[in-house]
């Protein structure tokens, strides 16, 4: 089997762009990514924005005005440079184009956990579990700015 693959190179694999699902993102703590970030939001476009390493929704907030995210970004340089030889490393942040027309399950925002071990490859062999579904607490309105309509991993 082995010698056969050598002699017929595969066929080249097509690939989906990221793109086509996962939204739009920019890493804020990146010059490049942030002035692109700035020069294509607009106002009253819905943007989400996350922290790289922490979980369960915290800090994670909404932003509808590029603006006052500008604002908001330089105060947080300004309490990090005063903090910076306290030894705090600053939080990386990444902002996300929101969904604007999301899947809903009973008129909530979800998501799906499962889990999969790929244990081998030749040959195949993969272990897997029964997923989860995780729903927002409140229905969803886009125009809602409570964060448990939008996030389903939100701590109360």
């Amino acid at each position: 089997y082995e010698k056969s693959q050598l002699n017929n190179p595969a066929p080249p694999m097509h690939f989906m762009p990221l793109s086509d699902y996962l939204p739009l993102t920019y890493k804020l703590d990146d010059r490049v990514d942030k002035e692109a970030y700035f020069a294509s939001a607009k106002e009253n476009e819905l943007w989400i924005c996350k922290p790289v390493s922490l979980n369960q929704g915290k800090g994670i907030y909404l932003v509808r005005s590029p603006e006052i995210l500008r604002q908001k970004l330089a105060e947080q340089d300004d309490g990090q440079q005063a903090r910076k030889f306290g030894g705090n490393k600053p939080i990386g942040r990444i902002i996300q184009k929101y969904i604007d027309n999301p899947l809903l399950v009973n008129k909530k925002k979800f998501d799906i956990r499962c889990y999969m071990c790929i244990a081998n490859t030749k040959p195949i062999l993969a272990l897997f579990c029964h997923g989860y579904l995780r729903l927002t607490i409140s229905d969803f309105v886009h125009d809602d700015n409570n964060l448990l309509t939008h996030l389903t991993n939100q701590v109360s």
